[in-house]
């Protein structure tokens, strides 16, 4: 009775443990948010230097930055209160024709519709973010400009 019950519980500790590990837990982008991705019609972003939006409703600007970021899978912190996040951070509104809903990315962690998620499989690039906020300042300009920034 007492070798059963020892190995009983010698078995359930490693379960546990293994459970643990187990990344059952993580969701898609199009899981966490409140709008559909793939119905987005407008993104607004600030990267973490700048205190200013940059805007695009183009569509390939939109799927480029989607992309990115659906390829993440996100697992929610427990008690939506991570041990630390870094003090700097991208701000980014996505559009669903009326409603709207916000990404706060600190790279590994993010923050989004009020929830708090560690990124498990990669980050969410502040040069990325830099980069495609750069591109929207291009969106617009002609092309005299945009060809003598490129160079």
């Amino acid at each position: 009775m007492k070798v059963t019950a020892f190995i009983t519980i010698i078995a359930m500790t490693v379960l546990a443990a293994l459970a643990m590990q187990f990344d059952g837990n993580t969701q898609r982008l199009s899981e966490a948010l409140n709008v559909n991705p793939d119905a987005v019609t407008k993104i607004s972003l600030s990267p973490p230097s700048k205190s200013s939006y940059n805007n695009t409703t183009d569509d390939d600007k939109i799927d480029e930055f989607i992309d990115y970021i659906e390829k993440l899978k996100y697992s929610k912190v427990r008690g939506n209160k991570p041990s630390y996040l870094p003090m700097t951070a991208s701000m980014i509104y996505l559009y669903e024709n009326g409603e709207v809903d916000f990404i706060v990315s600190f790279e590994n962690k993010v923050m989004i519709s009020k929830e708090v998620f560690e990124v498990k499989n990669g980050e969410i690039k502040h040069s990325f973010i830099t980069d495609y906020y750069k591109s929207l300042e291009l969106n617009g300009k002609p092309d005299e400009l945009i060809e003598s920034n490129s160079h």
